[in-house]
C-alpha cells in the first residue's frame, strides 16, 4: 500500500509541477519557439518508476518547454493515443514538437516503450534514454547536440 501512495504521490507531483494534461488537442497554444513536449503513458507502477530519468530531464528544462501528459486510461488520453495513431499496448510515447522520432546525429531515436534497459517481462525498452530526451529537446531549442 505504502509503494501505492509513493507512486501517486510521485504522479500528483509530476502534474503539480508543470504537466498539463487537460486537453487531447496537440500543443498548438504554445508560445511561438517554445517547444511541446507531449507524453502519452499508461498509469502503471513500472511505468511512472521508468519514467523517473525523464521527469528529471524535463524539470531541468523549467519554462524554456511545455509539457503535457495524457494518461492513456482516461478519457482525454485515449483521444490523444488515437489522434496520434497509436494502437496496442504502448506503455510510452513521447512526442516532440509533434514527432515520435527524433534524428539525433546519424541516428533516428524513437521515444517508444521503455527507456532502453527498462522495460519489463511483458514489454521490452524501446532504444531510448533520458539523454536522448535531453538531446533532442535540446535540439528543439536551437542548440547544436
Amino acid at each position: 500500500m505504502k509503494l501505492r501512495h509513493a507512486v501517486l504521490a510521485s504522479l500528483f507531483a509530476v502534474a503539480v509541477f508543470g504537466c498539463s494534461g487537460k486537453s487531447a488537442a496537440p500543443s498548438a497554444g504554445a508560445a511561438h519557439g517554445v517547444p511541446t513536449v507531449e507524453i502519452g503513458y499508461l498509469n502503471h507502477g513500472p511505468v511512472i518508476s521508468a519514467l523517473a530519468d525523464s521527469d528529471k530531464v524535463l524539470a531541468s528544462f523549467e519554462d524554456k518547454i511545455k509539457v503535457s501528459r495524457y494518461d492513456f486510461e482516461t478519457d482525454q488520453g485515449a483521444a490523444f493515443e488515437k489522434s496520434k495513431g497509436l494502437v496496442g499496448h504502448v506503455p510510452i510515447a513521447i512526442f516532440i514538437d509533434g514527432s515520435m522520432e527524433v534524428k539525433l546525429g546519424n541516428r533516428t531515436v524513437k521515444f517508444y516503450s521503455f527507456p532502453s534497459g527498462q522495460g519489463t517481462f511483458m514489454m521490452a525498452g524501446g532504444s531510448w534514454t533520458a539523454d536522448d530526451l535531453r538531446a533532442a529537446i535540446d535540439q528543439a531549442l536551437g542548440k547544436t547536440p
